[in-house]
């Protein structure tokens, strides 16, 4: 009798336990912040590098700033991850030779999206339980050109990714996405319809200058 009281004491234990390392996920605390970089001949290097620099040393600085910086490249894409399980902050230096060394990378739009993806899957970006946010707070910053724009790329891949990810269950108290645009890049999209007639999510468009 009291071997098998023992048991069951020990299996809430045990419970319990396990209870408590499932709900401390690694984010938990932590802030996220990704940038995606689509680049032709609109695109101002020195403006996008800049914006993404000062992110960039805010990472070096605090641990709890998880950095991921995607730059499109057809099949290929260049992608610098800092403070993940994957970390590899030393090639962010290449990332301004690579923008520079073209005038443009090409786009395959879903291409990035199943990548993208991948990767929020593998930073534990949501919480499964609730469909939220697993961060304390998540920027998604989109450096873009009015070209991404007129190929369709903002329903192709910026809806779908936002409704992918999930998007209309998160928080705008600290979720928030931002799309920046070169101001000498002539910007000419459908204002109706920017992220096409879908818009999967609902998103709201709202352009940012360097």
């Amino acid at each position: 009798m009291e071997g098998t009281k023992m048991k069951k004491i020990l299996y809430i234990i045990m419970m319990l336990a396990t209870a408590t390392v499932m709900s401390a996920r690694p984010s938990q605390g932590k802030s996220f912040y990704f940038a995606y970089i689509a680049h032709d001949e609109s695109t101002y290097v020195d403006d996008v590098m800049a914006n993404i620099q000062a992110r960039y040393d805010r990472a070096m600085e605090d641990e709890n700033y998880v950095m991921v910086v995607y730059m499109s490249n057809g099949d290929s894409p260049f992608i610098v991850q800092v403070n993940t399980a994957k970390d590899n902050r030393a090639d962010f230096a290449k990332l301004k030779d690579l923008l520079g060394a073209r005038s443009s990378h090409a786009v395959y739009p879903e291409e990035d999206l199943e990548k993208i993806v991948d990767l929020f899957n593998e930073v534990d970006f949501v919480n499964g339980q609730d469909n939220s946010i697993s961060y304390r707070s998540a920027d998604w910053h989109f450096h873009l050109t009015s070209g991404f724009l007129r190929n369709g790329y903002g329903e192709s891949l910026i809806s779908k990714l936002a409704f992918v990810m999930g998007v209309e269950h998160f928080s705008t108290e600290n979720f928030r996405i931002r799309y920046y645009f070169s101001s000498y890049d002539v910007l000419e999209y459908d204002h109706e319809y920017p992220f096409g007639r879908r818009n999967y999510s609902n998103l709201e468009f709202t352009p940012h200058y360097y």
